[in-house]
Formats: C-alpha cells, sequence, structure tokens
C-alpha cells in the first residue's frame, strides 16, 4: 500500500521503496521491526522523532486511547498497520470539517521492536494480553484499524517517509465502505501495482 500514496495523487515526493530489509541495514536496526503508518497532528516534526501528547500521564489505560484517542492528552502514540485508516481519519477531517488535504502528511515507519513499548493490537493475542475485553469497543477498534500502540518516544531513525494525503479521498462513511470505495479508485488508478 506504500505506493498507493504515489498513485492515487501523485502527491508524494518518495517514489521508489527500498526493502524493508535494505533499511534495517542501513539505519543499524534489529531484525525485530514492525512496519506502521501514522496520520501526523500539525505540531508533529517527523525529523525530530514523534512524542505522546502528554508522555508523563499514567492516568489513561491502553483501552481509554484506543476509544478516546487524539481527543486526549496521553502517553500513547497511536499508529495502524493499515495505511488506509490514516487515510480514513484524514478523509473524515476533510470532509466533515472542511480541513484542506494539504494540512495532513502520513508518516510511514519501521519500529524498532529491540526498543520495547510497542503493541500490536491487530494480533487478538496482544489485545488480550493487555487486557481489552473481546468485542468491547476497544476491542473492536483496534481490530478493524489495525491499531499499534506505542509506550515511548518513536526515533527519527525509525521513520521511513512522509507521505502528502490524496486530494480526491472518497467521503468516509465507515472504515468498511471507505476501504471499498478506496479499493474501487485504486483499481481504476493501478495504486495495487508494486504493493
Amino acid at each position: 500500500w506504500s505506493t498507493m500514496f504515489r498513485r492515487i495523487a501523485n502527491s508524494t515526493v518518495l517514489l521508489a521503496k527500498p526493502s524493508l530489509q535494505a533499511i534495517k541495514e542501513t539505519k543499524g536496526m534489529g531484525s525485530e521491526c514492525l512496519h506502521t503508518y501514522r496520520l501526523l497532528r500539525q505540531e508533529e516534526n517527523p525529523s525530530e522523532g514523534l512524542y505522546p501528547k502528554d508522555a508523563s500521564d499514567r492516568s489513561f489505560s491502553v483501552n481509554e486511547h484506543i476509544v478516546h484517542g487524539s481527543r486526549r492528552s496521553t502517553r500513547f502514540v497511536s499508529a495502524s498497520r493499515d495505511p488506509r485508516a490514516c487515510l480514513f481519519y484524514a478523509s473524515k477531517s476533510i470532509h466533515k470539517y472542511g480541513v484542506h488535504p494539504d494540512n495532513h502528511r502520513v508518516v510511514e515507519m519501521l519500529l524498532d521492536l529491540s526498543k520495547g513499548g510497542v503493541w500490536d493490537l491487530s494480533a487478538k493475542k496482544q489485545r488480550a494480553d493487555l487486557g481489552i475485553e473481546e468485542k468491547s469497543q476497544a476491542d473492536n477498534y483496534a481490530n478493524a484499524f489495525g491499531e499499534v500502540i506505542i509506550d515511548r518516544h518513536i526515533e527519527p531513525y525509525e521513520i521511513l517517509r512522509v507521505h502528502s494525503v490524496p486530494k480526491n479521498l472518497p467521503a468516509p462513511t465507515n472504515f468498511e465502505s471507505f476501504k471499498s470505495e478506496l479499493d474501487q479508485v485504486s483499481a481504476q488508478s493501478e495504486w495495487k501495482k508494486g504493493r
């Protein structure tokens, strides 16, 4: 999916995607890494790494962070295994609140798991291990959006590239229908080549 940003709107500066193994070797990362995406807040500067809104606040649980996400200042940073989740929230902001697409960026990351503090909640076992009750709102969100929770600073070397958001995103209704519409657009614009 990383080439989709370029194909849907020709809006991404980076056109070539080196292999993840080559990136790991270049950045000196361990063999255990997780490929993720995040819709950046306006004030976030990926060249400095990414920080939680309030690293010192221990009052919010992972469950609360998943359910309330960007509306709360927590010690967690959210990401997703699925770049379409980032595009869904960007589209929501564009269509519901009138935010211009140029004000959105998606960062592609390769998280170094040897540093700890990363939970891949797209996996049912990981959700259960963190006490997320099956079929709860947090469980449903984490599963649907391929949620990854990071409980630490994301180092600049873990950031692969920054993508601009396509200007022609479909209006979101729910995530499943958004993915379906996005897939239809992708078939027409040939995003899926090179996946």
